[in-house]
């Protein structure tokens, strides 16, 4: 037979396993959330390299031969993508800077 004080330890920790399963649970959901923002930006980043890409190909088709154009549309997509990443948690810091560093942001 259990002791009054050996059945309150017992409560006490099936409340404190209850709390846990309960943070465990919105842990898990915010991580769900976190890689669906993830994989969204990601699919963003795609989408606007792909633009960029083409971008550059119909100017290259257009007759674009000053390498300053080149650059200067280059530069114009690079800045694009910095804007759309600014802000966003996964990406570090330190590749900002050196982002901004080569790109002149």
């Amino acid at each position: 037979m259990l002791t009054d004080q050996e059945l309150q330890s017992l409560r006490n920790l099936g409340n404190q396993c209850e709390e846990a399963a309960s943070e465990i649970y919105s842990l898990r959901a915010a991580l769900t959330q976190k890689r669906a923002e993830y994989e969204d930006l990601k699919q963003a980043m795609q989408n606007m390299t792909r633009n960029h890409a083409l971008q550059l190909e119909a100017a290259r088709m257009a007759g674009v031969h000053s390498v300053q154009e080149q650059t200067a549309v280059i530069v114009r997509a690079a800045l694009e993508l910095l804007e759309a990443v600014e802000g966003c948690e996964g990406f570090p810091p330190e590749k900002m800077a050196a982002f901004r560093r080569v790109f002149g942001a």
